[in-house]
């Protein structure tokens, strides 16, 4: 599988410390290891990984079969995701001279696919911290991560699991009122009232796991993942996958796996992780996003949302809280057309304030503001008015027109790459805990991508 092209700019630095013996065995030449391969095999071998050794059985005294280098079967999977070849395939494309050849090298047979599970199962663990030390190989290299204004970015995978083999709530409805009435019927046999008997003891188990599990749906081959619609409507089995990335390079900074549906709920988990973490100056995200809580959260640790900010209720309203203004005394709201709304007693939140019209007598907007009351009246929290509104400020501005001009190409180039020049659309590995090993592999994937073009560009 070797593969011939000019690598003079990426492949020669990362050659370096391979001994002829290597070259011998394997047979491979700097010219026909492409860039991916060849940082594949660099980044892993510095990056520290002692960890492994901590699961391995000492064979010095009872002999027998040294164990596998788990850091070498790293490299051989994170090369066949790249190059979208099945684990049991992987040994027909080890040949003299080829890529995966001189991945192996160094390991005295060649690993079955328990080798690789095994790998994976150590790696679930400490997955997010090989996540870390790549991130800290990148800037080692001297290519400069920053974290300044962030961008995040939704996607659907599809789960290894039917859409059709997908227990909910509605579905497990429909099934007993089918078989209780194949039991109450008088025409049915005894053998259909048998199965009748069983299939309704099985939903009883199933709604009671759906009801511990507090989500709406889950798969029958994969428990991890829901019922999802994927940007062409179509009902899936699938999960909800975040990336953020940085505003420099476009590199991925920090990626998360949820079976939580819509955006802003996934997002909700990691936001504020992302902010302690990374310290941005903005945060720019889609108008799916665009929530009071989020854009609350946002400017309560100092960060400028940069979105189209949305509300919960009324969102297709033109006339909505985001267009009174808040005097600095906040004892009233002025309207669109400089009307003042004055702070009314209510018996709601300590967190909310209403704030209602003396009149809207010959008002030229009434229809589009309260077509319905004589007076119009607003029930506010201020805290997330207050947040809705830098929003709207910082999104007006030239500086946040800019930060978010980026938005597309920093959020839908590393869903792109994944899922259609990895081909990982689908995930083939089942729970949620071994996605997320696979989403944060793919994620150092795109990274090592944007290292190979930052490097040729330069």
């Amino acid at each position: 599988m070797a593969i011939s092209r000019d690598n003079s700019n990426i492949a020669s630095p990362f050659f370096q410390s391979k001994d002829f013996q290597c070259v011998i065995f394997t047979g491979y030449e700097p010219s026909s290891i492409s860039p991916m391969c060849a940082l594949v095999d660099y980044f892993i071998d510095n990056i520290d990984l002692s960890y492994f050794a901590g699961y391995k059985k000492s064979n010095a005294i009872i002999g027998g079969r040294p164990a596998l280098d788990d850091r070498i079967i790293l490299k051989m999977h994170m090369y066949s995701l790249h190059c979208d070849i099945p684990i049991r395939q992987l040994q027909k494309h080890d040949s003299i001279g080829s890529e995966f050849k001189f991945l192996s090298h160094g390991i005295h047979h060649y690993p079955g696919r328990a080798s690789f599970s095994r790998m994976l199962e150590i790696l679930d663990g400490h997955i997010e911290d090989l996540f870390e030390k790549h991130l800290r190989s990148i800037d080692d290299i001297g290519i400069e991560i920053d974290p300044s204004a962030l961008y995040c970015g939704g996607t659907v995978f599809e789960a290894d699991n039917s859409r059709h083999k997908i227990i909910t709530g509605k579905n497990l409805k429909r099934s007993n009122e089918k078989w209780s009435g194949v039991l109450d019927s008088a025409g049915s046999s005894a053998e259909q009232k048998a199965l009748a008997t069983q299939k309704l003891q099985q939903n009883g188990l199933r709604a009671s796991k759906l009801a511990g599990l507090k989500r709406n749906s889950y798969g029958r081959a994969d428990g991890g993942c829901v019922i999802m619609q994927d940007k062409n409507k179509s009902f899936i089995a699938g999960y909800n996958v975040q990336f953020v990335a940085e505003c420099r390079h476009g590199i991925i900074v920090h990626s998360y796996i949820s079976n939580k549906n819509p955006d802003s709920e996934a997002f909700s988990d990691i936001v504020d992780f992302a902010i302690e973490k990374h310290l941005p100056k903005n945060f720019a995200v889609d108008a799916g996003y665009g929530t009071p809580e989020i854009m609350e959260k946002f400017v309560s640790k100092g960060v400028v949302p940069i979105t189209r900010a949305r509300k919960v209720e009324n969102s297709k309203s033109i006339i909505n809280e985001c267009s009174f203004e808040l005097p600095e005394n906040e004892k009233s709201l002025t309207c669109p057309t400089g009307r003042t709304l004055v702070e009314t007693k209510h018996k709601d939140s300590d967190a909310a304030k209403r704030f209602k019209s003396e009149s809207c007598d010959g008002c030229e907007i009434k229809y589009k503001c309260c077509p319905k009351t004589k007076n119009k009246s607003i029930l506010i929290n201020l805290n997330e008015f207050k947040a809705l509104k830098i929003a709207a400020s910082a999104m007006a501005s030239v500086e946040g027109m800019e930060i978010y001009s980026h938005r597309a190409n920093k959020c839908e180039s590393p869903n792109g790459f994944i899922k259609y020049n990895l081909k990982g659309k689908k995930l083939t590995m089942v729970g949620l805990k071994r996605n997320k090993t696979i989403i944060h592999l793919y994620a150092i994937l795109h990274n090592l991508r944007r290292v190979i073009s930052i490097i040729n560009y330069t």
